[in-house]
């Protein structure tokens, strides 16, 4: 576990037809990444050629890794990626768009601000809390105040706690 050694055949793995395998791979990739930036790049490249895969789990993976070990222009990847993404309310979906907005979290891309601020508006309370703090250490737009001050009227506890702890500074 976390042998930079493993590198080569988890990267060989990402490419198994086995879905369990190719998630298992990429969350193994970051962790060994993550504790040794120089490899980065190659497995950032191998990493976000997952973001498109057949899977959700895998592509959730992709993201969660990116997340960890990613930069700028994954977070743009990310970002796409999510602009395409009409949540529904599926379980999946919302453990897919968790990940994405932790990972953007992680990140901490400016440009990740107005997709965050759609996110912090959906339907969903965990999807909005999630969304309203990866969204405050960035430079939210203007629509950002009144989204929070809607949030703090929220009959959810968890969105409106995030939306004090936004709006004191915390």
């Amino acid at each position: 576990i976390g042998n930079p050694e493993a590198l080569p055949l988890l990267y060989s793995a990402l490419r198994s037809g086995n879905a369990s395998v190719r998630a298992t791979s990429a969350f193994a990739i970051a962790e060994i990444v993550e504790r040794n930036k120089l490899m980065a790049p190659q497995a950032v490249g191998e990493l976000q050629g997952l973001l498109d895969d057949g899977s959700l789990f895998v592509r959730m993976r992709a993201v969660e890794a990116l997340g960890k070990i990613g930069s700028q222009p994954q977070a743009a990847e990310i970002i796409r990626r999510l602009e395409g993404i009409s949540y529904k309310g599926d379980p999946y979906e919302r453990a897919y768009l968790t990940t994405a907005i932790t990972a953007l979290h992680r990140l901490q891309d400016p440009a990740a601000a107005p997709v965050l601020e759609r996110l912090a508006d959906s339907h969903d309370p965990e999807i909005r809390w999630r969304a309203l703090e990866a969204l405050a250490p960035l430079q939210p737009s203007q629509s950002y105040v009144p989204l929070l001050m809607k949030n703090l009227q929220d009959q959810n506890a968890d969105v409106q706690a995030r939306a004090i702890m936004d709006r004191l500074g915390w």
